[in-house]
Order: structure tokens, then C-alpha cells, then sequence
């Protein structure tokens, strides 16, 4: 269950501890959406777990209300998505959850890095009305995908080191998923923008958990297992085991340690 993870990395209100930065890498072959959704879903609920366990987490309505807003970061980064037709608040197959409050307009992979982080910070401040202390918690999801589209791991890093200080002034937190491929990290030179960015992102989050194929091969009754880490100056040593299996089902996610088995 989602408790077994946050008693491994010592989350006593089952959401990430104020003023830190959570990190989620994944691979073509293990998703961490899954993870990224449970821990948005236990901040939504106010880590109140056993509550999600038993009405769920109402979106729609916890978005109408003002408790959380949606960016699109990326639309607007293809020439085809300024077609009317392509438009996500056009869109008759989204949901009203799914349309955003704000699009991230006028980004290009010739920005510069302080107008980027001008232009991010400003659609932000606009879908959460303008006031930077009403900043608590952010969650991005594919953040190495502004790299792919040509954004430079310098003007990505200053975004996050942005984000990052408003945050701990507001003693609210920031979770982050990625890819951390080693198949395609292997390929890329040095030099590229998507290793350096890792290699910062990885520098500065407290807490990094790494959603890996299962290393032992292929298993029925495991999809995957997660990998943790952390800062030394973060925790002296969190609870752990540092290694759990996970096992996907219809509705939830089991956690256990090696050697247990899950429970359905």
C-alpha cells in the first residue's frame, strides 16, 4: 500500500516534508506517473490516505474550488497546437480537470534563460492569481521534456532553483518526474543538455526515487521496484528498506519489501 512507501522514506503525513524536492526517474519500461499520482493525490487529501481509500480524490471539483490549478507548459511549444481544432480548451475529449488554467505561451528554444524563467513564473502567478505566497506545493510531471523540445538544461535548472526559493519561503514543497534512461543516457555525449540536466536535478533534490524494471527479470507478481535515495544533509538516515517491489493492479498500488509478498 501507499503507507508501506512513506513509512520507507519517513513521511509522517504521508505528502513530502516542507522545503524539500522530490524526484521521480523512470524508464521506457517503468512508468512513474503511477507514484507522481499518489503522492499529488495524498497532498490533495491532505495526506489523508484511508479517506482517498474510500471516496477517492474529486478532481473536477477540488479544481472549480481553487485547491489546485493545471499548467500546460508545452502546448504552445508546436506551431501545430496554435491550430484552433489542436487547442486543448477546444478539446470536446478532455475532461473539465484535464483542460488548463494557463498555457505556457511565447517559448522557444531560443529563449533566453532569465526570459524563460520570466515567462514560466508569470503563466504560474497567473492561474493561482498573481500572488507568489500563495505558492505551496508544485508538482511537474516530464520535466525533461522541455529539454527534448530544445529549452537548455541551464534555462530548466534556473526555473527549478526559482521555484525552489519561493517554496522554502513558503515552507510548501516540490515533487518532480523525469526520464533517467540509462539506455538513452548511454548514447548522449557530455556535453548534452539532457545529462547536465540530470546531474543537477539529481544534485538538488533531498529525495530521489528511481522507478526501475525489476532487476531480477520479469515476475508475475511484480510490475517493478523503486529504487531510494536521499541527501545526507536531508535525513541522517531514512527508515527504509531503500528497495521496494511494487505491484500495479486494477485500482491501486501495492508496496512491499523483498521477500514479502503483495497484498490485494
Amino acid at each position: 500500500m501507499y503507507e508501506t512507501f512513506t513509512r520507507a522514506v519517513g513521511w509522517d503525513e504521508h505528502v513530502p516534508e516542507p522545503n524539500s524536492m522530490v524526484l521521480i526517474t523512470d524508464t521506457g519500461k517503468s512508468d512513474g506517473t503511477f507514484l507522481f499520482l499518489q503522492i499529488l493525490a495524498a497532498t490533495l487529501l491532505n495526506g489523508n490516505c484511508r479517506k482517498g481509500k474510500k471516496v477517492g480524490v474529486r478532481l473536477d471539483g477540488m479544481k472549480e474550488a481553487g485547491e489546485f490549478v493545471f499548467i500546460d507548459g508545452l502546448t504552445e511549444m508546436s506551431e501545430i497546437s496554435r491550430l484552433k481544432k489542436f487547442h486543448l480548451y477546444d478539446s470536446g475529449n478532455l475532461s473539465t480537470t484535464m483542460k488548463p488554467n494557463e498555457i505556457a505561451k511565447g517559448l522557444s528554444s531560443n529563449v533566453g534563460v532569465l526570459e524563460f524563467v520570466q515567462k514560466m513564473m508569470d503563466t504560474i502567478l497567473r492561474a493561482v492569481g498573481g500572488e507568489v505566497e500563495t505558492l505551496g506545493t508544485i508538482f511537474i510531471h516530464g520535466i525533461s521534456t522541455l529539454v527534448d523540445l530544445g529549452i537548455s538544461a541551464g534555462c530548466v535548472r534556473q526555473f527549478i532553483d526559482t521555484l525552489r526559493e519561493i517554496l522554502e519561503q513558503n515552507g510548501g514543497f516540490l515533487v518532480l518526474l523525469t526520464d533517467l534512461d540509462d539506455d538513452i543516457l548511454g548514447e548522449l555525449e557530455e556535453t548534452d543538455e539532457y545529462p547536465t540536466l540530470i546531474r543537477g536535478l539529481l544534485y538538488r533534490a533531498e529525495l530521489v526515487i528511481q522507478v526501475e524494471p525489476l532487476s531480477s527479470g520479469h515476475s508475475s507478481e511484480v510490475t517493478g521496484q523503486t529504487s531510494i535515495y536521499s541527501q545526507a544533509y536531508y535525513k541522517s538516515q531514512i527508515p527504509g528498506p531503500k528497495l521496494l517491489f511494487y505491484k500495479t493492479l486494477d485500482n491501486k498500488t501495492n508496496f512491499f519489501a523483498p521477500g514479502q509478498q503483495s497484498v490485494r
